[in-house]
């Protein structure tokens, strides 16, 4: 299924055909999942709602990252400048693609934000390394924390909304406090209904 190309990770591997890539928010076609892709040189960054990876050039087009987790290698090819191919190399799984949402270049942000918003990514990032009972905790601050310092207001303000609503699900007993207040705010954090 489509669905598990991205669940279980996200290895990429780009082939320039004859556009550019562009950077922004690609969305599967019903819209139900979506990742954030950035193209820098030699890496290739991708933010996911449950976390942040940067894939390495290999070659002259692509892109690679095999998941440590699991060690299956994804791919990414560039069809045209606004549409991106994913599949797992080496395999009969029909790929899945990927269209332009949001161009971020359309929605700046401001430089002192982004940055501080890259330096709590990087915050939480770090914790969900180091403390695994609360990994997915952490990895939702800091994909948020990524989203801030990438997206428009409104697309970082709708990721926020629903990493504070997965949290809560997940969780036993929510706090009436956000675990990561300075990137998913309390008032968002107590706007969520309660399940």
């Amino acid at each position: 299924m489509k669905k598990s190309i991205f669940a279980a990770g996200f290895l990429l591997a780009v082939t320039t055909l004859t556009h550019a890539a562009t950077d922004g928010i690609y969305a599967i076609e019903n819209g139900y999942y979506s990742i954030n892709v950035k193209f820098e040189g030699d890496h290739l960054t991708i933010v996911e709602p449950n976390k942040t990876s940067v894939y390495n050039k290999q070659g002259s087009s692509e892109y690679v990252f095999t998941n440590p987790t699991n060690n299956i290698t994804y791919g990414l090819r560039i069809i045209n400048d606004s549409t991106l191919e994913a599949y797992k190399p080496g395999t009969d799984s029909p790929p899945t693609v990927l269209k332009l949402q949001s161009n971020r270049a359309t929605t700046p942000v401001s430089s002192i934000n982004s940055n501080r918003m890259k330096e709590l990514a990087d915050k939480y990032y770090q914790l969900s390394q180091t403390d695994s009972p609360n990994t997915q905790t952490w990895t939702q601050c800091a994909a948020v924390a990524m989203g801030y310092s990438t997206l428009s207001a409104q697309e970082a303000k709708n990721m926020e909304v629903q990493s504070a609503t997965l949290l809560q699900m997940i969780q036993a007993n929510p706090s009436s406090s956000s675990p990561c207040s300075d990137v998913i705010s309390n008032s968002t954090w107590n706007s969520i209904p309660k399940y």
